[in-house]
């Protein structure tokens, strides 16, 4: 089982071979805090405790800084 996670903006895609991960997991495994990315799951802006499971749309949109 895979869960499918795209990272924008590099518009990067990647796999974590789980049936489900928690959010704030997700991130870590990304080497993100929850200030530096917001997670959608199908659409939906998710909090760090929530779930992801095999199936699910999730985008991690980065938040761009420029000076």
């Amino acid at each position: 089982m895979v869960i499918r996670v795209r990272i924008l903006p590099e518009n990067r895609e990647i796999e974590i071979k789980e049936h489900c991960i928690r959010i704030r997991d997700l991130l870590k495994e990304l080497g993100l805090s929850r200030e530096e990315a917001v997670v959608l799951r199908n659409g939906r802006v998710v909090l760090e405790d929530e779930i992801a499971h095999d199936g699910d749309n999730i985008e991690v949109l980065r938040a761009v800084s420029r000076g």
